[in-house]
């Protein structure tokens, strides 16, 4: 019971306190947030594969004529619209003092499109290209991945970093596989399902889409400024490390390990290639 007991507490330990780096409620907002990032992660990732079996016999079901070559387009513009945004997304994430403006629209993005996606069959006409934009914008709202990633790189310690990161592929990971459950269980709609105040249809198809944009919303709600507080603990180490007062002196000491990066991110490549090929 005490690692899990652990996991939830707040407090600042002893050996953080000596340190000198934050106050005792500054850590405790610190750790707040990071959970905050948990959540976020599991979000992601169970939006990712909660469609994964569904997606073809929904599509069909709107759109008869849409065939597999456009099912293709589905699948694949989410990680497309994530690659083009992402550089840009990072770009004006680094001229921010919070990360709390981009997470937000990002989390809107991500809400319309899954209430797009859960709406597709209340479109006249052109559903294939409703739910290929609905796809986008969840794709577009992925990008958060880039944003909180940095964001939990900077808001630990060095020893704290590793098992935090840990922390958070477990939850993205637990996303996964909650994505493939919770589809399951919606199997009890059924694929005619019910008509909610005449406006919308929730069945085995559209509850998962509902049911994520009501995950969005609470995570939203996490996001706001009374919960959710930046605090990037990582510069005050180094500026004490390397006794400077002045944060840019430490961004100047930095060298870049290109080659390493380099590997990082094509080991990266590599295992997100292997994971939405065996997916699609």
């Amino acid at each position: 019971m005490a690692p899990s007991t652990n996991f939830w507490k707040t407090q600042q330990k002893e050996s953080d306190r000596t340190l000198g780096l934050e106050t005792e409620e500054e850590c405790r907002k610190r750790w707040i947030s990071i959970r905050i990032i948990y959540f976020n992660g599991f979000l992601v990732y169970l939006a990712f594969s909660i469609i994964g079996t569904s997606v073809w016999p929904y599509l069909n079901s709107v759109d008869p004529d849409a065939g597999k070559v456009f099912l293709t387009y589905v699948f694949a513009i989410p990680s497309l619209m994530q690659l083009v945004c992402s550089p840009l997304f990072g770009w004006w994430n680094n001229k921010l003092s919070s990360i709390r403006m981009p997470m937000a629209l990002f989390l809107i993005l991500f809400i319309i499109g899954q209430i797009m996606y859960s709406t597709v069959e209340e479109f006249p006409v052109h559903r294939k290209y409703v739910m290929l934009t609905a796809r986008a914008l969840v794709g577009i709202s992925s990008v958060c991945c880039t944003i909180y990633r940095a964001y939990v790189s900077s808001a630990t310690t060095v020893a704290e970093r590793t098992m935090t990161m840990s922390i958070l592929s477990l939850a993205q990971t637990l996303g996964i596989l909650a994505g493939s459950v919770f589809q399951s269980l919606f199997a009890i709609f059924g694929e005619e399902g019910y008509r909610v105040l005449g406006l919308f249809r929730l069945n085995m198809y559209t509850a998962s889409g509902w049911f994520c944009a009501v995950l969005g919303v609470v995570n939203l709600v996490l996001m706001l400024p009374s919960i959710f507080q930046d605090q990037l603990i990582a510069v005050k180490e180094a500026m004490k490390g390397l006794g400077v007062t002045d944060k840019k002196d430490v961004y100047k000491t930095l060298e870049l390990q290109h080659l390493a990066i380099l590997l990082m991110l094509v080991a990266f490549a590599l295992l997100m290639f292997v994971y939405s090929g065996y997916q699609t």
